[in-house]
Protein backbone atom coordinates (compact mmCIF):
# COMPACT_ATOMS: atom_id res chain seq x y z
CA UNK A 1 0.00 0.00 0.00
CA UNK A 2 2.86 2.36 0.80
CA UNK A 3 4.40 1.89 -2.63
CA UNK A 4 1.04 2.32 -4.35
CA UNK A 5 0.39 5.52 -2.43
CA UNK A 6 3.81 6.91 -3.29
CA UNK A 7 3.36 5.99 -6.94
CA UNK A 8 -0.06 7.68 -6.99
CA UNK A 9 1.41 10.84 -5.46
CA UNK A 10 3.96 10.96 -8.29
CA UNK A 11 1.48 10.24 -11.10
CA UNK A 12 -1.37 12.52 -10.05
CA UNK A 13 0.56 15.81 -10.43
CA UNK A 14 1.80 14.67 -13.84
CA UNK A 15 -1.72 13.98 -15.03
CA UNK A 16 -2.89 17.34 -13.69
CA UNK A 17 -0.05 19.13 -15.47
CA UNK A 18 -0.85 17.41 -18.77
CA UNK A 19 -4.43 18.60 -18.37
CA UNK A 20 -3.23 22.14 -17.65
CA UNK A 21 -1.11 22.07 -20.80
CA UNK A 22 -4.00 20.81 -22.94
CA UNK A 23 -6.45 23.22 -21.34
CA UNK A 24 -4.15 26.18 -22.02
CA UNK A 25 -3.81 25.20 -25.71
CA UNK A 26 -7.54 24.59 -26.14
CA UNK A 27 -8.57 27.96 -24.73
CA UNK A 28 -6.77 29.86 -27.49
CA UNK A 29 -8.37 27.88 -30.26
CA UNK A 30 -11.57 29.89 -29.78
CA UNK A 31 -10.18 33.45 -30.25
CA UNK A 32 -8.21 32.24 -33.28
CA UNK A 33 -10.99 30.28 -34.99
CA UNK A 34 -14.05 32.42 -34.19
CA UNK A 35 -12.79 35.55 -36.07
CA UNK A 36 -12.30 33.41 -39.18
CA UNK A 37 -15.88 32.13 -38.94
CA UNK A 38 -17.24 35.66 -38.57
CA UNK A 39 -15.12 36.81 -41.50
CA UNK A 40 -16.47 33.98 -43.66
CA UNK A 41 -20.08 34.82 -42.73
CA UNK A 42 -19.69 38.60 -43.07
CA UNK A 43 -19.70 38.54 -46.85
CA UNK A 44 -16.91 41.08 -47.29
CA UNK A 45 -18.19 43.56 -44.71
CA UNK A 46 -15.44 42.63 -42.27
CA UNK A 47 -11.75 42.08 -43.08
CA UNK A 48 -9.80 39.13 -41.70
CA UNK A 49 -8.87 39.97 -38.07
CA UNK A 50 -5.69 37.88 -38.04
CA UNK A 51 -3.31 36.78 -40.78
CA UNK A 52 -1.88 33.28 -41.14
CA UNK A 53 1.62 34.39 -40.16
CA UNK A 54 0.30 36.18 -37.10
CA UNK A 55 -1.45 32.97 -36.01
CA UNK A 56 1.86 31.16 -36.51
CA UNK A 57 3.62 33.78 -34.39
CA UNK A 58 1.00 33.31 -31.70
CA UNK A 59 1.05 29.52 -31.69
CA UNK A 60 4.82 29.03 -31.92
CA UNK A 61 6.14 32.30 -30.54
CA UNK A 62 4.02 33.56 -27.65
CA UNK A 63 2.19 30.38 -26.64
CA UNK A 64 4.87 27.68 -26.53
CA UNK A 65 7.01 28.50 -23.49
CA UNK A 66 4.14 29.22 -21.05
CA UNK A 67 2.47 25.99 -22.17
CA UNK A 68 5.62 23.95 -21.52
CA UNK A 69 6.12 25.69 -18.17
CA UNK A 70 2.69 24.50 -17.02
CA UNK A 71 4.04 20.96 -17.35
CA UNK A 72 6.46 21.75 -14.51
CA UNK A 73 3.81 23.01 -12.14
CA UNK A 74 4.09 21.77 -8.54
CA UNK A 75 1.31 19.71 -7.01
CA UNK A 76 -1.70 21.76 -5.92
CA UNK A 77 -2.59 22.00 -2.22
CA UNK A 78 -5.03 19.23 -1.23
CA UNK A 79 -4.29 17.13 -4.30
CA UNK A 80 -4.15 13.81 -2.42
CA UNK A 81 -7.39 14.52 -0.55
CA UNK A 82 -9.40 14.45 -3.75
CA UNK A 83 -11.56 11.50 -4.68
CA UNK A 84 -9.86 9.18 -7.18
CA UNK A 85 -10.74 9.78 -10.82
CA UNK A 86 -13.20 7.43 -12.43
CA UNK A 87 -11.88 4.37 -14.22
CA UNK A 88 -11.47 5.10 -17.90
CA UNK A 89 -11.49 8.88 -17.45
CA UNK A 90 -9.13 10.38 -20.00
CA UNK A 91 -7.03 13.50 -19.97
CA UNK A 92 -9.69 15.49 -21.82
CA UNK A 93 -13.06 15.74 -20.08
CA UNK A 94 -16.32 17.48 -20.88
CA UNK A 95 -15.81 19.83 -17.96
CA UNK A 96 -12.40 20.83 -19.33
CA UNK A 97 -13.79 21.50 -22.80
CA UNK A 98 -16.66 23.51 -21.37
CA UNK A 99 -14.31 25.67 -19.33
CA UNK A 100 -11.82 26.03 -22.21
CA UNK A 101 -14.13 26.66 -25.18
CA UNK A 102 -17.38 27.77 -23.60
CA UNK A 103 -16.07 30.05 -20.85
CA UNK A 104 -12.51 31.35 -21.08
CA UNK A 105 -12.37 30.82 -24.83
CA UNK A 106 -15.48 32.91 -25.50
CA UNK A 107 -14.29 35.64 -23.14
CA UNK A 108 -10.96 35.75 -24.94
CA UNK A 109 -12.64 35.83 -28.36
CA UNK A 110 -14.93 38.69 -27.30
CA UNK A 111 -11.97 40.73 -26.00
CA UNK A 112 -9.90 40.03 -29.12
CA UNK A 113 -12.68 41.04 -31.52
CA UNK A 114 -13.45 44.13 -29.45
CA UNK A 115 -9.81 45.21 -29.72
CA UNK A 116 -9.80 44.60 -33.48
CA UNK A 117 -12.98 46.58 -34.15
CA UNK A 118 -11.93 49.39 -31.79
CA UNK A 119 -8.91 50.15 -33.97
CA UNK A 120 -10.94 50.06 -37.19
CA UNK A 121 -13.66 52.29 -35.73
CA UNK A 122 -11.00 54.68 -34.46
CA UNK A 123 -9.75 54.92 -38.05
CA UNK A 124 -13.27 55.66 -39.30
CA UNK A 125 -13.80 52.44 -41.25
CA UNK A 126 -17.33 51.57 -42.33
CA UNK A 127 -18.58 48.07 -43.25
CA UNK A 128 -17.31 47.11 -46.70
CA UNK A 129 -14.53 49.72 -46.89
CA UNK A 130 -11.43 48.42 -48.66
CA UNK A 131 -8.43 47.54 -46.51
CA UNK A 132 -6.19 45.91 -49.13
CA UNK A 133 -2.68 47.11 -49.88
CA UNK A 134 -2.72 50.59 -51.39
CA UNK A 135 -6.09 51.56 -49.89
CA UNK A 136 -6.52 54.47 -47.51
CA UNK A 137 -7.29 52.14 -44.61
CA UNK A 138 -4.55 49.57 -45.18
CA UNK A 139 -2.28 50.90 -42.43
CA UNK A 140 -5.20 51.03 -40.00
CA UNK A 141 -6.04 47.45 -40.93
CA UNK A 142 -2.48 46.35 -40.16
CA UNK A 143 -2.75 48.10 -36.81
CA UNK A 144 -6.05 46.31 -36.17
CA UNK A 145 -4.58 42.86 -36.89
CA UNK A 146 -1.63 43.79 -34.68
CA UNK A 147 -4.05 44.64 -31.89
CA UNK A 148 -5.73 41.26 -32.41
CA UNK A 149 -2.36 39.53 -32.12
CA UNK A 150 -1.49 41.45 -28.95
CA UNK A 151 -4.92 40.85 -27.43
CA UNK A 152 -4.50 37.11 -27.92
CA UNK A 153 -1.13 37.38 -26.20
CA UNK A 154 -2.63 39.17 -23.22
CA UNK A 155 -5.37 36.54 -23.00
CA UNK A 156 -2.67 33.85 -23.09
CA UNK A 157 -1.05 35.39 -20.03
CA UNK A 158 -4.35 35.40 -18.17
CA UNK A 159 -5.12 31.85 -19.25
CA UNK A 160 -1.69 30.62 -18.13
CA UNK A 161 -2.35 31.96 -14.65
CA UNK A 162 -5.91 30.61 -14.61
CA UNK A 163 -4.73 27.17 -15.79
CA UNK A 164 -2.49 26.68 -12.76
CA UNK A 165 -5.46 25.56 -10.68
CA UNK A 166 -9.21 25.09 -11.10
CA UNK A 167 -9.93 24.35 -7.44
CA UNK A 168 -7.86 26.71 -5.28
CA UNK A 169 -6.88 30.35 -5.60
CA UNK A 170 -3.72 31.52 -7.34
CA UNK A 171 -2.58 32.91 -4.02
CA UNK A 172 -2.76 29.44 -2.48
CA UNK A 173 -0.70 28.01 -5.32
CA UNK A 174 1.80 30.86 -5.16
CA UNK A 175 1.98 33.57 -7.79
CA UNK A 176 5.78 33.30 -8.09
CA UNK A 177 6.16 29.60 -7.33
CA UNK A 178 6.55 28.56 -10.99
CA UNK A 179 9.53 30.58 -12.16
CA UNK A 180 9.61 28.85 -15.55
CA UNK A 181 6.11 30.17 -16.23
CA UNK A 182 7.18 33.70 -15.31
CA UNK A 183 10.16 33.43 -17.66
CA UNK A 184 7.86 32.13 -20.38
CA UNK A 185 5.46 35.05 -19.90
CA UNK A 186 8.37 37.51 -20.00
CA UNK A 187 9.59 36.00 -23.28
CA UNK A 188 6.04 36.12 -24.65
CA UNK A 189 5.72 39.84 -23.94
CA UNK A 190 9.16 40.63 -25.39
CA UNK A 191 8.45 38.60 -28.52
CA UNK A 192 5.08 40.29 -29.02
CA UNK A 193 6.69 43.72 -28.64
CA UNK A 194 9.39 42.80 -31.19
CA UNK A 195 6.80 41.59 -33.71
CA UNK A 196 4.90 44.85 -33.23
CA UNK A 197 7.71 47.39 -33.30
CA UNK A 198 10.78 45.91 -35.05
CA UNK A 199 10.57 46.89 -38.76
CA UNK A 200 11.97 43.63 -40.25
CA UNK A 201 9.47 41.60 -38.20
CA UNK A 202 6.69 44.01 -39.14
CA UNK A 203 7.39 43.26 -42.79
CA UNK A 204 7.31 39.51 -42.18
CA UNK A 205 4.20 39.32 -39.99
CA UNK A 206 2.22 42.22 -41.48
CA UNK A 207 2.06 44.20 -38.24
CA UNK A 208 2.22 47.95 -37.59
CA UNK A 209 3.25 49.99 -34.59
CA UNK A 210 0.34 51.13 -32.44
CA UNK A 211 0.19 54.86 -31.95
CA UNK A 212 -3.34 55.72 -30.93
CA UNK A 213 -4.27 59.37 -30.88
CA UNK A 214 -7.44 61.24 -30.05
CA UNK A 215 -9.80 61.04 -32.98
CA UNK A 216 -10.80 64.17 -34.78
CA UNK A 217 -12.16 64.95 -38.18
CA UNK A 218 -9.34 65.67 -40.61
CA UNK A 219 -9.14 69.09 -42.17
CA UNK A 220 -8.91 69.68 -45.89
CA UNK A 221 -5.91 67.91 -47.33
CA UNK A 222 -4.78 68.50 -50.89
CA UNK A 223 -2.15 66.14 -52.23
CA UNK A 224 -0.57 67.21 -55.47
CA UNK A 225 0.15 64.55 -58.08
CA UNK A 226 3.72 63.35 -58.28
CA UNK A 227 4.24 64.29 -61.90
CA UNK A 228 4.21 68.05 -61.35
CA UNK A 229 3.50 70.97 -59.13
CA UNK A 230 0.62 72.34 -61.21
CA UNK A 231 -2.75 70.68 -61.65
CA UNK A 232 -4.05 70.60 -65.18
CA UNK A 233 -7.24 68.54 -65.05
CA UNK A 234 -9.80 68.59 -62.24
CA UNK A 235 -12.89 66.39 -62.34
CA UNK A 236 -15.86 67.80 -60.43
CA UNK A 237 -18.79 65.46 -59.83
CA UNK A 238 -22.19 67.14 -59.69
CA UNK A 239 -25.82 66.10 -59.38
CA UNK A 240 -27.37 69.50 -58.76
CA UNK A 241 -27.73 69.06 -54.99
CA UNK A 242 -26.61 71.72 -52.53
CA UNK A 243 -23.61 69.65 -51.46
CA UNK A 244 -22.52 69.09 -55.07
CA UNK A 245 -22.86 72.81 -55.83
CA UNK A 246 -20.57 73.53 -52.90
CA UNK A 247 -18.13 71.05 -54.44
CA UNK A 248 -18.51 72.84 -57.79
CA UNK A 249 -17.66 76.21 -56.23
CA UNK A 250 -14.71 74.79 -54.33
CA UNK A 251 -13.42 72.92 -57.38
CA UNK A 252 -13.72 76.03 -59.57
CA UNK A 253 -11.83 78.14 -57.06
CA UNK A 254 -9.11 75.53 -57.05
CA UNK A 255 -9.05 75.34 -60.86
CA UNK A 256 -8.89 79.13 -61.04
CA UNK A 257 -5.95 79.23 -58.64
CA UNK A 258 -4.13 76.41 -60.44
CA UNK A 259 -5.04 77.61 -63.99
CA UNK A 260 -6.48 74.16 -64.58
CA UNK A 261 -9.36 72.93 -66.74
CA UNK A 262 -12.48 71.61 -65.02
CA UNK A 263 -14.57 68.72 -66.22
CA UNK A 264 -18.07 68.45 -64.76
CA UNK A 265 -19.33 64.87 -64.64
CA UNK A 266 -23.00 64.15 -64.08
CA UNK A 267 -23.90 60.46 -63.84
CA UNK A 268 -27.51 59.45 -64.35
CA UNK A 269 -28.61 56.16 -62.86
CA UNK A 270 -31.07 54.20 -65.05
CA UNK A 271 -34.57 53.99 -63.61
CA UNK A 272 -34.58 50.21 -63.96
CA UNK A 273 -31.92 50.01 -61.28
CA UNK A 274 -34.30 51.61 -58.84
CA UNK A 275 -37.43 49.60 -59.76
CA UNK A 276 -35.77 46.27 -60.47
CA UNK A 277 -37.10 44.67 -57.23
CA UNK A 278 -40.64 45.08 -58.65
CA UNK A 279 -39.79 43.21 -61.85
CA UNK A 280 -37.14 43.17 -64.59
CA UNK A 281 -37.35 45.81 -67.31
CA UNK A 282 -34.77 44.27 -69.63
CA UNK A 283 -37.05 44.68 -72.64
CA UNK A 284 -36.77 48.48 -72.43
CA UNK A 285 -33.43 49.99 -73.50
CA UNK A 286 -31.47 51.64 -70.70
CA UNK A 287 -31.20 54.86 -72.70
CA UNK A 288 -34.98 55.15 -72.78
CA UNK A 289 -35.16 54.73 -69.02
CA UNK A 290 -32.51 57.29 -68.13
CA UNK A 291 -33.59 60.52 -66.49
CA UNK A 292 -32.91 63.31 -68.98
CA UNK A 293 -31.72 66.03 -66.61
CA UNK A 294 -28.99 68.39 -67.76
CA UNK A 295 -29.78 71.02 -65.14
CA UNK A 296 -26.78 70.10 -62.90
CA UNK A 297 -24.37 70.52 -65.81
CA UNK A 298 -25.99 73.79 -66.91
CA UNK A 299 -25.67 75.28 -63.43
CA UNK A 300 -22.05 74.16 -63.16
CA UNK A 301 -21.14 75.56 -66.56
CA UNK A 302 -22.73 78.92 -65.68
CA UNK A 303 -20.60 79.13 -62.53
CA UNK A 304 -17.49 78.20 -64.50
CA UNK A 305 -18.19 80.98 -66.99
CA UNK A 306 -18.60 83.49 -64.17
CA UNK A 307 -15.17 82.56 -62.81
CA UNK A 308 -13.53 82.40 -66.24
CA UNK A 309 -12.57 78.74 -65.90
CA UNK A 310 -12.39 76.53 -68.97
CA UNK A 311 -14.82 73.68 -68.33
CA UNK A 312 -16.32 70.72 -70.15
CA UNK A 313 -19.65 69.03 -69.34
CA UNK A 314 -19.89 65.25 -69.43
CA UNK A 315 -23.08 63.24 -68.96
CA UNK A 316 -22.82 59.49 -68.32
CA UNK A 317 -25.37 56.71 -67.81
CA UNK A 318 -24.52 54.18 -65.12
CA UNK A 319 -23.50 53.75 -61.51
CA UNK A 320 -22.26 57.08 -60.09
CA UNK A 321 -19.42 55.62 -58.04
CA UNK A 322 -17.96 53.40 -60.74
CA UNK A 323 -18.46 55.86 -63.58
CA UNK A 324 -16.85 58.80 -61.76
CA UNK A 325 -13.86 56.67 -60.79
CA UNK A 326 -13.51 55.22 -64.29
CA UNK A 327 -13.84 58.55 -66.10
CA UNK A 328 -11.27 60.16 -63.80
CA UNK A 329 -8.86 57.42 -64.80
CA UNK A 330 -9.60 57.82 -68.52
CA UNK A 331 -9.04 61.57 -68.48
CA UNK A 332 -6.00 61.22 -66.17
CA UNK A 333 -7.53 63.65 -63.70
CA UNK A 334 -5.14 65.23 -61.24
CA UNK A 335 -7.91 65.53 -58.67
CA UNK A 336 -11.52 64.45 -58.13
CA UNK A 337 -13.72 66.93 -56.25
CA UNK A 338 -17.01 65.58 -54.94
CA UNK A 339 -19.59 66.76 -52.46
CA UNK A 340 -20.87 64.97 -49.40
CA UNK A 341 -24.19 65.38 -47.64
CA UNK A 342 -22.48 64.87 -44.28
CA UNK A 343 -24.38 61.72 -43.35
CA UNK A 344 -23.32 59.93 -40.21
CA UNK A 345 -21.56 56.59 -40.34
CA UNK A 346 -24.68 54.49 -39.73
CA UNK A 347 -26.82 56.44 -42.20
CA UNK A 348 -24.22 56.35 -44.95
CA UNK A 349 -23.74 52.63 -44.39
CA UNK A 350 -27.49 52.02 -44.78
CA UNK A 351 -28.26 54.44 -47.62
CA UNK A 352 -24.92 54.34 -49.37
CA UNK A 353 -22.56 57.24 -49.94
CA UNK A 354 -21.29 58.18 -53.40
CA UNK A 355 -18.39 60.18 -51.97
CA UNK A 356 -17.35 57.26 -49.76
CA UNK A 357 -17.66 54.89 -52.70
CA UNK A 358 -15.49 57.10 -54.90
CA UNK A 359 -12.88 57.23 -52.14
CA UNK A 360 -12.84 53.44 -52.15
CA UNK A 361 -12.71 52.83 -55.90
CA UNK A 362 -10.82 55.77 -57.39
CA UNK A 363 -7.09 55.52 -58.03
CA UNK A 364 -6.84 59.30 -58.31
CA UNK A 365 -6.61 61.83 -55.44
CA UNK A 366 -10.08 62.60 -54.07
CA UNK A 367 -11.18 65.69 -52.18
CA UNK A 368 -14.56 65.49 -50.43
CA UNK A 369 -16.37 68.75 -49.71
CA UNK A 370 -18.84 68.46 -46.86
CA UNK A 371 -22.17 70.21 -46.90
CA UNK A 372 -23.27 72.69 -44.21
CA UNK A 373 -22.01 73.41 -41.67
CA UNK A 374 -19.32 74.83 -43.91
CA UNK A 375 -16.65 72.25 -43.27
CA UNK A 376 -14.42 70.44 -45.69
CA UNK A 377 -12.60 67.22 -45.08
CA UNK A 378 -10.73 64.79 -47.24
Amino acid sequence: MGRCGARARRRQPRLDNVRKFVFYIFVHATPEVLPFLIFALAGGLMPLPLTALQILASDLGTETLPALALGREAAEPGLMERAPRARGEGVITKAMLGRAWGFLGLISAALVLAAFFAVLLHAGRQPGDATKSGSLLHHAYRQATTMTFLAIGVCQVGTALAARSERVSLRSVGVFSNRLLLYGIAFELLFAAAVTYVPPLQAVFGTAALRMAARSRPSTLLVRPEKGDIMQRILIATDGSDSSLEAVDFGLELAQAEHAEATFVHVTMPIEWAVYPFGPLDAIPNEALAIDDDEPLRLAMERAAEKGVVAHPVSILGDPVLEVAAYAERMQADLIVIGSRGLGGVTSALLGSVSRGVLKHADRPVLVVRAAPAAVHA
